[in-house]
């Protein structure tokens, strides 16, 4: 495990030279579109807005976020989400019932915008609903109002998580037009979200890969000069599961040294965020700031250097940036991986987390827990066979922050950050 440190932490394991490349990504004129973008191979999704309204989670078997699409152009209509004081579906309901708007929290893609008022000291509360040990399910327990782009408001309420399936419910205030949805997880697991037209009544089968930048439009608190907080709809980049990135600002891109930032990587989505950019009301366009770069550090152990280079805004809604491959190790292509899925439950973790993975066939895996510094804080081996397997991890043992946990079979690591409470 101290070879697994030193190749995957401190890339001894490099690409023949560095790998540099212009990449163009486009937004749509007016904001109307997202991309779902991967490091590796220059793979782009293309999403227009107006295609889901949700998207639910599909990383493992226990993970619950359902997020809001707020990415809204500048010349489409938003929407909006509700939190209600209702429980039961059938019960009347108007827009006197809702209390306020809700939005996700661009933290983490395991909570959305309906898991946003769960309780955080009770590790069986998904926001939406609770997890009933007896069952071995999630149960609904809120009824919510969510306003389309049409500005039509529609009731909605995740019933159930149940065996990987999610079951929807919603329809007019008035309970007329009921649509129920029964989605499994399993059948969208490569691209970890499941995004949903609810007036199409079906989930978009398109995130079919992994990606580790998703371009799109957003909310973000700011202050517009006035001391108070403002939900604003930005234009920006979220990163994607488990992808860390660390930000370097006032440098010079050419020059700047991943090693000088190695204990600044963090798991939020909005590290790199919308602030990469300014608008110059003198002259009437964008300007990107030169001396900002971010590093990126994918899932399966690579490191990307990213610096912006071109923003056209709205007109186009295309930028430009330069990527150039730093270290870690090279890519392993999805048909040689020994791992079909690999998670953490729970996450944040308090006493214990249970390690899950899938192994193609039966293989050697070794086990790595790491600070943020690099540093070994616990190994193992064991002898794994196809399928699911679990490893139960004691995390009391160590103090509540970040770490980093590593799986390796064979020349294939996979890392995820867990977050001990």
């Amino acid at each position: 495990m101290k070879q697994l440190l030193t190749t995957f932490l401190f890339f001894s394991l490099l690409l023949s030279g560095f790998s540099q490349a212009y990449v163009e990504v486009d937004y749509k004129g007016g904001y109307t579109g997202g991309v779902f973008y991967r490091l590796t191979n220059d793979s782009k999704i293309n999403i227009p807005n107006t295609d889901w309204d949700i998207a639910l989670t599909a990383f493992g078997t226990e993970d619950a976020g359902i997020h809001l699409n707020e990415a809204a152009g500048l010349f489409e209509g938003g929407m909006a989400l509700y939190e209600t004081n209702i429980i039961d579906f059938d019960e009347p309901l108007d827009v006197l019932n809702t209390e306020d708007s809700l939005y996700n929290d661009e933290l983490s893609w395991l909570y959305g915008a309906f898991n946003s008022n769960r309780d955080l000291g009770n590790p069986l509360d998904y926001g939406w609903g609770i997890f009933d040990p007896v069952s071995n399910k999630i149960v609904g327990n809120k009824v919510f109002v969510i306003q389309l782009r049409n500005g039509l408001y529609r009731k909605i309420k995740i019933e159930s998580l149940d065996q990987n399936i999610y079951t929807i419910r919603h329809a007019n205030l008035d309970g007329s037009d009921e649509v129920n949805l029964s989605i499994d997880k399993a059948d969208y697991s490569a691209g970890g979200l499941i995004l949903v037209s609810l007036e199409s009544e079906q989930p978009l089968d398109v995130l079919t890969t992994p990606w580790d930048l998703f371009f799109t439009r957003y909310v973000s608190p700011l202050d517009p000069g006035t001391g108070t907080l403002v939900d604003y709809t930005v234009t920006g980049v979220l990163s994607g599961p488990d992808v860390l990135i660390a930000e370097a600002r006032g440098i010079d891109p050419t020059t700047v040294e991943e090693a000088d930032y190695e204990n600044d990587y963090a798991p939020e989505l909005d590290v790199i965020g919308h602030d990469w950019k300014e608008f110059d009301l003198g002259n009437g366009g964008w300007v990107i700031y030169d001396d900002l770069a971010y590093f990126v550090k994918t899932p399966t152990g690579q490191i990307w250097r990213i610096v912006f280079i071109n923003f056209e805004g709205s007109s186009t809604g295309v930028v430009v940036f330069e990527k150039t491959f730093v270290g870690g190790l090279s890519s392993i292509s999805d048909q040689s991986a020994a791992f079909n899925s690999f998670d953490i439950f729970p996450n944040p973790a308090t006493d214990q987390a249970r390690i899950i993975y899938e192994l193609k066939e039966s293989a050697e895996v070794q086990f790595g827990l790491y600070n943020m510094q690099g540093q070994a804080l616990w190994t193992a081996n064991d002898q794994a066979g196809p399928g699911l397997n679990a490893l139960e991890f004691a995390t009391s043992d160590y103090p509540a922050g970040s770490y980093l946990f590593v799986i390796r079979s064979g020349e294939e690591i996979r890392q995820k950050l867990l977050q001990i409470l």
